[in-house]
This record gives C-alpha cells, sequence and structure tokens, in this order.
C-alpha cells in the first residue's frame, strides 16, 4: 500500500516541477478577475482585525481575503486537510508548501504578475499593480507597496488551473 502513494507523489512532485516552468511568464487565466476583484475590496473592514468574520476577533485574517478574492474571481484555493479552512499565510510565504506544491491549480513563480498571490510567511495578498499589493492591513483592506520593498523574503503563487 505505501508504494503506489510514494509513486503518486512522486509524480506529482515531477509535474508540479514541470508546470513551474511551462508557465512562468503566462499570466493566470483569471488574473483580471482577480485584480478587479481585489482592488473592489479596498478599504473594507470585513477582514481587518477587529471584525467577527470566520475566525473572530483579534484575529488575522490575510489568508481569508486572498481565499475570499480567488473564490469570488471564479478559482479555488487549498484547505487545511484537518481544518477545513483555507491555508494560512504561512503556506502562501513558503515556496514549498506542501498544499500548493501538490495542488494542480498552482504554481510557483519567481516574477510576479498581476493577480498573482504574494506572501512572506505572515502576511498575503495579491499583485494589483506595478511594485502594488492588495491585502489586508490591521483594519482594513489597502492597496500599497508591500511586498515590493527592499530586504523582504517572498513567495509568488499563479493560479493557473490544470484541470
Amino acid at each position: 500500500m505505501g508504494i503506489p502513494s510514494i509513486t503518486i507523489a512522486c509524480c506529482l512532485f515531477l509535474q508540479a516541477l514541470s508546470r513551474c516552468e511551462a508557465s512562468e511568464g503566462s499570466p493566470s487565466p483569471i488574473a483580471d478577475s482577480i485584480v478587479r476583484e481585489a482592488k473592489s475590496r479596498i478599504g473594507e473592514t470585513k477582514w481587518g482585525i477587529a471584525s467577527n468574520y470566520s475566525t473572530g476577533p483579534n484575529t488575522d485574517k490575510y489568508h481569508l481575503f486572498v481565499a475570499d478574492v480567488i473564490t469570488e474571481a471564479g478559482g479555488s484555493v487549498p484547505f487545511w486537510y484537518f481544518y477545513r479552512s483555507p491555508i494560512g499565510a504561512g503556506e502562501w510565504g513558503s515556496r514549498w508548501s506542501f498544499y500548493l506544491m501538490f495542488s494542480p491549480s498552482w504554481i510557483n513563480v519567481n516574477s510576479p504578475l498581476f493577480g498573482d498571490v504574494i506572501g512572506d510567511g505572515e502576511i498575503v495578498g495579491i499583485v494589483t499593480g506595478p511594485n502594488k499589493t492588495t491585502h489586508v492591513a490591521k483594519h482594513r483592506v489597502v492597496e500599497n507597496d508591500w511586498g515590493f520593498r527592499p530586504n523582504q523574503t517572498l513567495a509568488f503563487w499563479r493560479y493557473v488551473h490544470f484541470w
């Protein structure tokens, strides 16, 4: 029973690697929708730290903002297997995220394009303009240069939805 699962995991890993090289320069098929949806949320407090939304007050909801935007734009995000909630900022900020690497819908890229998800392990947002990210600040959704400042270590993920 263990050998077939290892074989499947290896095949998925090789598939993920080949997708990264094949689609690095192509924007997400729903990039425009993702950007439009993210920008339409600027100023909203639904995902702010004080909001009662989903995880309740005094909790970060960066990942929920990204999940809601992607879903509204027609895409999907990986969910934690045990918690049945969208993956967190730590996964989005890791180039080696198990959940994203083995998802047929997402690839890790080196250079972001509009509509890509950008994360540093604590904050996650959407690339919405040249050197601009739309993300949740403490109390509301903002667009600024977060993610494009000096000395930030980031991961960029592109929605490709192969299957």
